[in-house]
């Protein structure tokens, strides 16, 4: 999570894998015998960053319970929405605290030279003393160091101070969900059947026979974010490869070379491909292969251009006779571009077209999903 591009502060949260007791753990184990509930465990790491430097790495993996994942998940889409205000989170084993709180119009306006006096609370000459709710968000978070190197919990160590807005706290919330689907079910491994990992091995056989050079592919879409959805892969070429999509089973493929990761070639050649809708997949997506890292260095500023309605133009057209679920989403599409608020976006469709205020749109695509 992080916000500002040019002094960043970052906390990094990655969830690995199912924390298991012994090798031969099978089947989705609910209860134990004795008939009480089944705790599942999630291993994971964290790093707090700032800028280029790494101001605190993970010294071993720890876990998180599973309801403890999915309570903070929920709660910062609540946050993010406007349904809550602050998420204070105090896992059952508390290797780090987070606590992130809505600031007031008068908090928010305060520089950066006096964040010390907003979190004590004192109001200064530089607030509008306005006690209206805004955008901005504080974030605390510190990591315990005794329980990362001495496996006891002392209550203590490293931490950050930063801001964030409600986009960052919802791109947070849906990459930790991401995350959480990509671990697939608690199965032994050797049992599992087109779920998780052998679903990514079946993706990366898919683009691996594909005669061009790959710099990457993820998984993008609603499949993300909703279990059991035919999954939907972007790859990046190292030509400039047309953009063409092409399906096998239940994955779709579309392949691109890199020359289209800027806004000037979907203005020269338009195809249909929203260009901000498609960087901002990409920016989310779930990597399978290739470092995500530089490709999101190729990425341009993403932000509101004519190619995008010249482009959703195209989508709606294409779709309205003949697939209402996609010409939907691009109504969808539309409705955010002219919000001007494309870090809104997210894979989950339905709760998009909500957010945005589509609220007939998002009952019929729920349906139709």
């Amino acid at each position: 999570m992080t916000h500002d591009a040019e002094y960043p502060c970052a906390f990094e949260l990655k969830l690995l894998d199912w924390e298991r007791y012994s090798p031969n753990e099978d089947t989705d184990i609910k209860t134990v015998p004795s008939g009480e509930a089944y705790t599942l465990w999630v291993k994971y790491r964290m790093d707090l960053r700032v800028g280029d430097g790494i101001l605190y790495k993970s010294a071993k993996e720890t876990t998180l319970v599973l309801e403890d994942i999915k309570r903070l998940i929920e709660e910062l889409q609540q946050l993010a929405d406007g349904c809550k205000d602050k998420v204070a989170f105090d896992p059952i084993e508390p290797d780090f605290g987070l606590v992130i709180r809505r600031l007031s119009e008068s908090e928010a306006s305060v520089m950066i030279s006096t964040s010390a006096k907003i979190r004590c609370r004192v109001l200064n000459n530089a607030t509008n003393r306005s006690s209206a709710r805004s955008l901005v968000f504080d974030v605390d978070v510190w990591i315990d160091f005794p329980n990362q190197v001495s496996r006891f919990y002392g209550g203590y160590g490293p931490g950050l101070y930063f801001w964030v807005d409600a986009s960052d706290i919802e791109r947070f919330a849906s990459q930790l969900g991401a995350e959480l689907h990509a671990i697939g079910a608690f199965l032994h491994r050797g049992e599992v059947k087109g779920k998780g990992l052998l679903q990514d091995e079946e993706i990366k056989r898919i683009i691996l026979d594909l005669p061009i050079d790959i710099l990457y592919a993820g998984v993008v879409g609603s499949s993300v974010v909703r279990e059991g959805k035919d999954v939907d892969v972007v790859v990046i070429a190292e030509r400039d490869e047309k953009p063409m999509l092409f399906h096998e089973g239940r994955i779709s493929v579309l392949t691109l070379g890199r020359e289209w990761l800027t806004y000037k070639k979907h203005e020269e050649m338009p195809t249909g491909l929203v260009p901000s809708i498609l960087f901002k997949s990409i920016q989310l997506s779930l990597p399978v292969y290739g470092d995500k890292d530089e490709i999101l260095k190729k990425l341009p500023e993403i932000r509101v251009r004519e190619a995008d309605f010249t482009n959703v133009e195209i989508k709606k057209k294409r779709y309205e006779q003949r697939d209402r679920k996609n010409y939907l989403v691009a109504l969808i599409f539309e409705k955010l571009l002219k919000s001007g608020s494309i870090g809104e976006f997210e894979f989950d469709g339905v709760r998009l077209a909500r957010k945005i205020g589509l609220k007939e749109i998002a009952e019929e695509l729920e349906n139709l999903y």
